[in-house]
């Protein structure tokens, strides 16, 4: 085929970037902790202390399962799965900063409630009712919450799904951090409340198994009426799935020998590891003594975070990274 193209000057090309994909990824954690990383000093000859990386794989303390190396070696030496992958299975990164970002750009309108700082962070369900209206098809709740640290408790779970129910649509709930609790309050999943109100629950191999670059992950439809399958919603994540990017089929294939295979002190270990770094990080803090009149010159969390890293090499994330779609 040839084309053929006149020379045109800049102003006549009809084409140009989107903003709105500039200023969505701009939200997300890694847009905004990238932004700090830039302005390290690279002459700075001290190690960098990155408090803001929420990746513990770099860390030796935090290796993955032999089961895991083994599970994804077996598939790929096996060289059945160098193919596309056939049907749609597991596709799912995660509803952080990212699935907002995402939302904001593929849907009419993406609505905030708010969450209660004074009662463990849990939802304000009467403001969840207020911004809900004929067109609300569900409510995303995040449990084990990341970055509050929230553990929702049974009967503040069960409410959420009762109010669900009365305003007539699911839960999508994000549990990618399940079995990652080591405070006093146990997980419940929110399947436990399907007989109340559908749910669709996500989950992932990603932080249990310390694999986040895998992107592994999957959807799981619990409603005991099988509303969800009768509504075409089964059907519409189908559909989308086979327009999706799907992690690598060798990784698809090595899930269920992980699952099975991983043993209970793997598991036990990282629980440990989490809970004493968490606590070496939180005695830390509460030993740094604030003067006040050093942030005179601190515009906001951001400029402080970036400060930071020029002048200390501490790298931090700013509560913008993670909350500052809510209030725009």
């Amino acid at each position: 085929m040839t084309v053929l193209m006149q020379n045109k000057t800049k102003s006549e090309w009809t084409f140009r970037g989107k903003g709105g994909l500039v200023a969505a990824s701009a939200i997300t954690v890694r847009g905004v902790l990238s932004h700090v990383m830039e302005s390290l000093d690279g002459d700075d000859g001290r190690v960098v202390l990155p408090l803001g990386q929420g990746d513990p794989s770099t860390f030796l303390c935090f290796r993955m399962a032999r089961i895991a190396e083994d599970a994804v070696v077996d598939a790929v030496r096996s060289a059945e799965f160098n193919c596309y992958t056939p049907t749609p299975t597991f596709c799912f990164r995660g509803l952080d900063t990212r699935a907002v970002s995402r939302a904001a750009l593929c849907v009419p309108k993406v609505r905030y409630f708010d969450l209660l700082p004074n009662e463990g962070w849990e939802v304000s369900l009467e403001r969840a009712e207020d911004v809900a209206d004929a067109n609300t098809i569900a409510m995303v709740i995040i449990n084990l919450g990341n970055l509050c640290g929230t553990v929702f408790n049974y009967q503040h779970l069960k409410e959420i799904t009762e109010t669900a129910r009365k305003l007539g649509i699911m839960v999508i709930a994000d549990e990618v951090y399940n079995h990652l609790a080591f405070g006093d309050m146990p997980f419940v999943p929110m399947g436990v409340f399907a007989s109340i109100a559908p749910v669709l629950t996500m989950g992932s191999l990603l932080k249990r198994w310390l694999v986040p670059s895998w992107r592994p992950g999957w959807v799981v439809t619990i409603n005991p009426s099988d509303f969800l399958n009768d509504a075409g919603v089964v059907e519409s994540i189908v559909g989308f799935l086979n327009v999706s990017p799907d992690p690598a089929t060798f990784v698809q294939t090595a899930i269920p020998q992980i699952l099975e295979g991983t043993d209970e002190e793997f598991l036990s270990k990282v629980l440990r590891t989490l809970r004493e770094v968490a606590d070496i990080c939180y005695d830390k803090i509460r030993e740094v003594k604030l003067n006040s009149s050093l942030l005179e010159d601190v515009e906001d969390d951001l400029d402080f975070s970036v400060k930071l890293a020029r002048e200390e090499s501490v790298v931090v994330l700013p509560d913008e990274a993670c909350f500052s779609y809510s209030t725009k």
